[in-house]
């Protein structure tokens, strides 16, 4: 068999036994392009559920940073409507303070003596709504927790005025408290300049980020009526919003539905920032599903945060109960007429997905510009691109392959980087360890396992020469999600990599040094951690010494 020969049935058995050709898609990360600022991840600390204050035992586990740890770096607590409320959720927030994690409030309802009782004309719904005569007395309420909450040792980041204004519709004493959208814009110009200054002041946080508002989802009336009036803007720090319902396949793009192109004109200009402050979704499925067929896929967690930051440009994830089958660590319960697929205080799918942003994207990180962003012809097979920049240097990573096959991906980093450590969760891996990754001044290549989510880490070699130019860029309008992210109907074509890498070139990869054997594509590429299924050439010395396939 002569060679031409040898590596036609090489390249016949990769098609075999792998269905596809090896694609090759070249992405770049522009770290002088700096988006929003991350504040960081986290969940809710809430008395309402057996297992929603979390133990002690388990807030190490998800707010530490240690082996196995989540690396979560925000507490949500409840503002109740006494002080007897305010008590409970203390212990924790105060632990969290303490330990350097941001903790915000969100008030459900306001004290009883404020409410007003009313009737839906149309429909004769019940609900209740804060009385207008009682603005004033409801902010003197947030403010007096606050001061509670600081005279109790808890450094309280920011407050929001409701949660699910739009969603509290039922009988009296079942929901919570309703808003309309003239309410809200009334009181936050005339009310919420008067809440302490120690803390953030949050819009109130609607139910589902108006996704179904018309215009694909970007109007937000609600969230458009409070930044377009000039004294409710001022007021405002935070737009917060929960995400139920945001993602929506129906749409041209997907992505249209997570952006505000309102906010981008003339709220992140402005220094304001925009929250994802709860969610449980894609859906209330057990957090440890692992099957894209199923609606509770965990993957889809990670194509949502992944939106979240590049389509929405949001600086925060926080989840619903943290201490749940749903959540990200599970309680050994699951839905009726279903079986529980994890134990009492296991981390979820969703938990080591999480942690793949949260213990390497750390508060007061930037996004920074990927080109693509995002590559494939569906959400369900594409593969979708995000970095990460830290003051002191740190380059992070994230890359989300939500395709069943393996991807091959060149990556180019505006500036020279050292090794890149690399992370991995997938169906068998937990947020597990990979080799290192040898970058060849500012590129490297990686092999993206079917479904599964890598964290690359790596700093860059010169940590002086760019801050005084990545100083000037975090403060200028270049924070534009809109405009600059490539999460558009243009980006969802695959974008390959125009040069042809001969096989067995050896031109990426430096000469072995030891008889530790390296493994190639059949393009010639580097393979690192865990080989997918495919046809590979092992190495040792830089010399071929065998090839073999992985089913």
């Amino acid at each position: 068999m002569n060679m031409r020969s040898f590596f036609t049935t090489l390249v016949a058995l990769a098609l075999y036994f792998t269905g596809e050709a090896w694609a090759q898609t070249a992405v770049t990360v522009d770290l002088s392009v700096k988006h929003q600022i991350i504040r960081g991840f986290g969940g809710v600390d809430i008395t309402w559920n057996p297992n929603g204050l979390i133990s002690s035992a388990n807030r190490q586990l998800v707010f530490g940073n240690g082996q196995n740890q989540l690396g979560f770096t925000i507490m949500r607590v409840y503002l109740g409507v006494s002080q007897s409320e305010w008590s409970q959720t203390l212990a924790n927030a105060k632990w969290a303070s303490e330990n350097g994690i941001l903790v915000f409030a969100s008030p459900w309802h306001p004290p009883t003596s404020m409410r007003q009782n009313m009737t839906r004309p149309s429909d004769g719904v019940k609900y209740y709504r804060l009385n207008p005569n009682s603005y004033a007395a409801y902010t003197d309420h947030i403010n007096a927790y606050i001061k509670y909450m600081y005279d109790n040792g808890v450094n309280l980041y920011a407050v929001s005025i409701q949660n699910e204004p739009d969603y509290g519709i039922n009988e009296y004493d079942e929901g919570w408290c309703v808003w309309t959208q003239e309410e809200m814009v009334n009181y936050m110009r005339d009310h919420a300049g008067n809440i302490d200054s120690r803390v953030k002041v949050i819009s109130p946080e609607t139910f589902q980020y108006e996704a179904w508002s018309g215009s694909n989802g970007q109007a937000k009336p609600i969230f458009t009526a409070m930044l377009n009036d000039a004294g409710a803007r001022a007021n405002t720090d935070i737009y917060g919003t929960h995400f139920y319902g945001v993602y929506r396949p129906s749409l041209s793009d997907p992505a249209l539905s997570f952006q505000w192109p309102r906010f981008e004109e003339i709220g992140r200009p402005a220094g304001k920032e925009l929250w994802m402050t709860e969610v449980y979704t894609p859906n209330n499925h057990d957090g440890n599903i692992w099957d894209a067929s199923k609606e509770g896929d965990a993957m889809k967690t990670a194509r949502m945060i992944h939106y979240s930051k590049v389509a929405g440009g949001f600086s925060t994830w926080v989840w619903w109960y943290i201490h749940r089958f749903y959540g990200v660590l599970h309680d050994g319960k699951a839905l009726e007429n279903t079986t529980a697929l994890g134990a009492n205080g296991q981390v979820t799918k969703r938990g080591w997905i999480t942690a793949q942003y949260s213990k390497f994207i750390r508060p007061g990180f930037h996004r920074v510009e990927t080109s693509p962003s995002r590559f494939g012809s569906s959400d369900d097979t594409r593969t979708f691109i995000s970095a990460y920049q830290g003051d002191d240097g740190t380059v992070v990573i994230v890359a989300v392959n939500m395709n069943s096959s393996a991807q091959s991906v060149n990556f180019s980093v505006s500036e020279a980087v050292g090794t890149m450590e690399a992370w991995r969760t997938s169906g068998t891996e937990n947020l597990a360890k990979q080799a290192d990754i040898n970058v060849s001044g500012k590129a490297f290549s990686a092999s993206l396992p079917g479904r599964s989510v890598t964290t690359f880490v790596g700093s860059r070699e010169n940590t002086s020469s760019s801050s005084s130019s990545e100083d000037a860029s975090s403060s200028s309008s270049s924070e534009n999600v809109s405009s600059s992210s490539s999460e558009n109907a243009s980006s969802s074509s695959s974008s390959s990599s125009n040069e042809e890498t001969p096989i067995l070139s050896t031109s990426h990869s430096p000469l072995a040094t030891s008889q530790t054997p390296e493994y190639y594509n059949l393009r010639g590429k580097k393979v690192y951690g865990t080989l997918p299924s495919g046809v590979y050439i092992e190495k040792k010395q830089g010399m071929p010494s065998k090839i073999f396939v992985v089913k």
